[in-house]
């Protein structure tokens, strides 16, 4: 995993602090919306691991966004598929927290999905891992959305970027591919305040109900 890690420093454009102008206000995953694809992800395991966008779904049914679909079909018992994004540059002490929505559409398959997020004691998600956090489970067999979530975690102090992914596990090897979808992958500071800009013009993420 180490050498498909250190791989995805060609693809970071840019270090992300607490509050990145391209993403979610206070959101440090760049497109943990999926409102512009599946850009910026990284496949880890391609040969039995695939990510596709779905336009048809969204957790907040905004119809300018869409979901991830992860697709894995590993050849032996509990063998994970893994989506991948660095975060660059994290700034100790501050603290953490992980979220995601995920969705199963079928229960034929047995399997789980998690958010797990890792500190690295290089730039660019380079160097030696230090500490991190992952969610609790997101099960194949359960209907509907699963809001899945950890921390705050706080880097160790000589952490300088994070590694987010996003795994996908299926139980049984010889079953068909397990497929899931998620949305919403965020990794917030503690005192985030939610904040919807309207950057893709709609208003699905706004409710008009008084609380």
């Amino acid at each position: 995993m180490n050498s498909v890690r250190f791989a995805m420093v060609g693809f970071v454009a840019a270090l992300w602090v607490c509050a990145p102008a391209a993403a979610q206000t206070g959101n440090l995953v760049p497109n943990g919306r999926f409102d512009v694809g599946v850009s910026g992800w990284v496949v880890l395991n391609p040969s039995y691991n695939a990510l596709v966008f779905d336009a048809t779904l969204d957790f907040d049914d905004c119809t300018q966004s869409g979901v991830a679909h992860g697709i894995c079909d590993p050849p032996v018992d509990y063998g994970v598929g893994q989506y991948a994004v660095c975060l660059g540059a994290v700034s100790p002490p501050e603290s953490f927290n992980i979220s995601g929505e995920f969705l199963f559409l079928s229960s034929a398959v047995s399997g789980r999905a998690y958010v797990n997020l890792s500190f690295y004691d290089g730039p660019n998600c380079t160097g030696a891992h230090t500490n991190g956090a992952a969610t609790e489970s997101a099960e194949s067999d359960v209907t509907g959305w699963q809001h899945v979530e950890a921390g705050p975690v706080t880097p160790d102090p000589t952490a300088q970027s994070a590694w987010l992914v996003v795994g996908l596990v299926q139980n049984v090897g010889s079953q068909p591919a397990i497929e899931v979808r998620f949305d919403e992958i965020r990794v917030t500071c503690p005192d985030w305040v939610f904040a919807e800009d309207l950057e893709i013009g709609e208003t699905c993420r706004w409710s008009g109900v008084a609380p």
